[in-house]
């Protein structure tokens, strides 16, 4: 399998309705997920969405939360498409650096062990699209830029 697959199943899914509404999720369960950041993610009842591991500029990664698509736009972003397991962290408002670290680690691996689409690795796909845009957003602040002068007429 190749990153077409990936993308035939990103388009494919745009339009889907077969995914799990809010009432069949289990809270502090991780699922496998169709989202705009992330394909595995911790079902949060209370907050109607996801905890995930995004990767946004560069190749660190930080708590976020998406919400279900039954949430309705614009922040509806997720479609759950399978139970993976019970999170074995308590879920709370805040973590520690190390707690942060340990769940992110725990979500990234859970991303990697159930792909969306076999033989394509999301993960390492999404965190290379972080670093390449930290490179972009690098190399544009090193162009010299124009200034415009304007000339006010009387």
């Amino acid at each position: 399998m190749n990153e077409n697959n990936l993308l035939d199943f990103i388009r494919k899914m745009q339009d889907s309705t077969d995914y799990l509404g809010i009432d069949e999720l289990e809270d502090q369960y991780v699922y496998k997920i169709y989202a705009r950041n992330a394909y595995a993610g911790v079902w949060l009842k209370g907050k109607n969405g996801f905890l995930i591991s995004r990767y946004k500029i560069g190749p660190r990664p930080y708590l976020f939360i998406e919400y279900h698509w039954d949430t309705g736009e614009p922040l509806g972003t997720v479609k759950p498409l399978g139970l993976i397991e019970k999170c074995p962290f308590a879920i709370k408002e805040s973590y520690n650096d190390i707690e942060k670290q340990k769940i992110l680690e725990y979500l990234d691996k859970l991303e990697e062990n159930n792909p969306v689409v076999n033989g394509v690795n999301s993960l390492q796909n999404r965190k290379m699209a972080a670093i390449a845009f930290e490179q972009r957003l690098a190399a544009q602040s090193r162009k010299p830029r124009r200034r415009r002068i304007y000339q006010q007429e009387f």
